[in-house]
């Protein structure tokens, strides 16, 4: 079966989702969507807050950047893939949408071998199993003629049977996780998740509301301990089943701790991690909310200093440059470097500098004062040498290199000539 694991929200599935979210009336709010696209799930989302809500984005989309930037609803889109070098304020918004590219490589290792990624029920399949081999074992008895065992027996026998099922079911616990790991292995390069995670994390003030969009084949230890380590109020629910079907899409939805030196519960991030191995039918199918159970804390847009994903673009450096005074006072103080009586260089010189300075005869003149005073002159004059080489068989080759003759002179406060090269 096909999946298209990076189609968008459906606009009924996030009219729902944002009954899950509260805002605070007539307050400010800061959001950004790192994979914005037209813009669509970010302005669903925020759609019933009344009040000022600043919006942020990123899209690979030239005409669709500008168009959103054209449109009035947000402050700014980039144009530019999230994974790009970037410039974004810390711990500046509300409301961070996490919906990360899966690219074919992860997918086709997900989808390889199963269809819906659910671990088997080992101890029923051991249990059968066994009881299979009982029949076979007590069908034999009776034709031996010794079927009536005594209770002591029986018990041994039962015994003996949970010990294997709990034996046997631990191995091939571990031989499935084992495989399971090596197939999260061969796609730690190539997932998106976790990174993106780690930027919204990171930009997302404390108190604030993460909504994470993501296969539920990818719900594991990778994010999950993250998710543990620093948010709280933790709640992972999954589309419709139409919707679900063709992409396998949940929504994990948490806040961010406004502590995040507090105590860390990995614990959690396990259990989490458990979702991946569940059947979808078993996650919390989203539908529609009396109550929200999420409140988007207010931010102002002053707290968003700075939000670039991408190169600079053209029109970003001559706005800063029109702000900053660094030309004019550049022009104030080094313009007239050349003509001024006593010039200085804008940055200090090393010595490297002063030697070529000096050898090339710049620096020719009066150097120091009183009986300190030298006069000093360099020269630097291009010259050719000639050099014969002979081979091994005898045949002898003239080669010609150029060369420059450096010298230094100086004459002391006495009226001594020195050389220094």
């Amino acid at each position: 079966m096909h999946y298209d694991l990076n189609r968008p929200l459906s606009n009924y599935a996030t009219k729902i989702l944002s009954m899950y979210l509260d805002f605070p009336k007539n307050q400010p709010i800061t959001a950004v969507d790192y994979r914005a696209r037209n813009g669509e799930t970010i302005k669903l989302l925020t759609k019933k807050h009344e009040g000022n809500k600043h919006l942020y984005g990123a899209t690979n989309e030239l005409y669709l950047a500008e168009s959103m930037n054209d449109s009035g609803d947000f402050e700014k889109v980039s144009h530019s893939h999230y994974k790009a070098e970037s410039r974004i304020s810390k711990e500046a918004f509300s409301l961070a949408i996490v919906d990360p590219f899966i690219n074919k490589v992860v997918t086709d290792e997900i989808f390889s071998s199963v269809d819906d990624l659910v671990e088997p029920d080992f101890e029923a399949e051991e249990r059968e199993r066994l009881e299979k081999v009982r029949q076979n074992i007590d069908v034999d008895q009776i034709d031996l003629g010794i079927e009536n065992i005594s209770k002591e027996e029986l018990k041994k026998q039962s015994e003996e049977i949970e010990r294997k099922v709990e034996k046997a079911v631990k191995e091939r616990k571990l031989a499935f996780r084992r495989v399971l790991k090596e197939k999260e292995k061969r796609i730690t390069f190539e997932r998106e998740d976790n990174f993106l995670l780690a930027k919204a994390t990171d930009q997302l003030m404390p108190g604030g509301i993460l909504v994470m969009i993501t296969p539920k084949e990818m719900i594991d230890t990778a994010i999950t301990l993250r998710l543990a380590n620093q948010y709280e109020d933790i709640r992972i629910i999954r589309l419709e089943e139409d919707e679900y079907s063709y992409t396998h899409k949940c929504i994990i939805l948490a806040k961010k701790r406004l502590n995040k030196y507090g105590k860390i519960d990995r614990t959690k991030g396990y259990q989490l991690a458990e979702t991946k191995l569940t059947s979808y039918r078993e996650i919390e199918e989203i539908s529609p909310q009396a109550a929200a159970s999420y409140i988007v804390p207010t931010q102002s847009k002053d707290a968003v200093e700075m939000f670039r994903i991408g190169p600079i673009t053209p029109q970003e450096v001559l706005g800063a440059l029109n702000k900053s005074n660094l030309i004019n006072n550049y022009q104030e103080s080094y313009s007239q470097v050349l003509t001024e009586d006593n010039p200085i260089a804008p940055t200090a010189l090393h010595k490297g500098h002063i030697m070529l300075l000096l050898t090339s005869g710049h620096l020719n003149g009066f150097i120091g004062k009183g009986e300190n005073q030298h006069l000093v002159k360099g020269t630097a004059q291009k010259r050719v040498r000639e050099t014969i080489e002979e081979d091994e068989d005898g045949e002898t080759t003239t080669k010609v290199r150029d060369f420059y003759d450096i010298t230094v002179k100086y004459l002391d406060y006495s009226g001594n000539f020195h050389k220094l090269m």
